[in-house]
């Protein structure tokens, strides 16, 4: 994780010196993640279940093959990028009971 400096603005969030509620991810159950998925102008909502490592997908315009790949794709680079962070912060070792 070596291209991951602390300093960067995701980690600040995870350690909670970013948010408006200043609550660091390992005092939360839930984090809840708006995307834009750009190309099509629309708005999904992610919830990530720390505890169970899942992300749930909520969105109004289900259905169509070109939708659900442009929002899969955007859902896959979450699923890529949250772990590296947490990693990079030694979250998992301040977490311990996620399954």
């Amino acid at each position: 994780m070596g291209c991951i400096i602390p300093e960067h603005h995701v980690i600040q969030y995870i350690r909670g010196y970013k948010l408006l509620a200043n609550a660091p991810w390992d005092s939360v159950d839930n984090i809840i993640i708006p995307v834009n998925v750009s190309e099509l102008f629309h708005w999904i909502l992610v919830v990530f279940r720390i505890r169970h490592r899942f992300l749930y997908i909520y969105d109004s315009m289900m259905g169509g093959a070109i939708h659900s790949k442009n929002v899969l794709d955007h859902v896959r680079s979450l699923s890529t990028m949250i772990p590296m962070f947490l990693v990079a912060t030694n979250f998992y070792g301040k977490y311990l009971d996620i399954d």
